[in-house]
This record gives C-alpha cells, structure tokens and sequence, in this order.
C-alpha cells in the first residue's frame, strides 16, 4: 500500500505544481516529500491517501486556505496530513551538529540508545527526570 500511495502523490504532482492558487502551488513539492515521507513510515496514513478521493492539488489548496502572508513548514504538513487523516499528529524532530563535518543522524533515538550503551559514564537526564515526573 506504501508504494501505491507514493505512486499516486508522485502522478498528480504535476498538476500540483501547475495550480492557480498560488500559494498551494509554492507548497506543492515539500508537501509531496512530507507525504510520500509519511506513507513511507505508516501503513494506515497510505492507505488513506489511496482511498481518499483527494488530489495532491486538493491537499495543498486546503493546507494553504486562509492563509495570510506567512505559515509554518510544520502547519502546512499538519493541515495537508489531516485531509487525509483527521486527528492525525504531526511531530517534528530537529537537531543540530555543530559544524558540517558531524554525521547527521539517521535516526536521532538510536543514536542515544548506541551511545548510552557504549559508555556507561554518561549523564543522560530526561526532562521529566528535572520537573519530578
């Protein structure tokens, strides 16, 4: 189902990026990547987008309704997500690295978990381990 949905993003991108309304056609290829990216990682949001009568155009024109000058990346791919899945949460994980030289991590928790496991005179503190929780 993963590949069927990314198949059926990729076939109306074109017309995405060819949209009247401006400002859905601006989003038109990040919100493609962020779908094609979710379908990738759940089994259920793809299939959704496969059954949903809803078109990349759509998606992107309902993302971008009613907005004004400005949007957040993170707000755009939250209202494109929840056309097709109502209720669904869009997280978002970003990280530094000091200079262009450090490996970016493929995957930010597993790269914790390697560390804390390597060296056992590590500090690590969670949040919740400061607030009492």
């Amino acid at each position: 189902m993963k590949n069927e949905a990314v198949k059926k993003l990729r076939a109306e991108l074109d017309a995405a990026k060819q949209a009247k309304d401006q400002k859905a056609k601006a989003v038109a290829q990040a919100v493609y990547d962020a779908l094609a990216g979710f379908c990738e990682q759940q089994e259920e949001f793809a299939q959704a987008v496969v059954q949903s009568g809803k078109t990349l155009s759509d998606v992107c024109a309902a993302a971008m309704k009613g907005v004004g000058s400005s949007i957040s990346d993170l707000e755009v791919y939250r209202r494109a997500v929840s056309v097709y899945f109502p209720g669904a949460v869009v997280d978002c994980v970003m990280t530094v690295r000091m200079s262009q030289h450090e490996d970016a991590p493929s995957n930010p928790s597993r790269k914790r978990e390697r560390a804390d496991s390597q060296t056992s005179d590590v500090l690590s503190l969670d949040l919740l381990d400061l607030l009492g929780g």
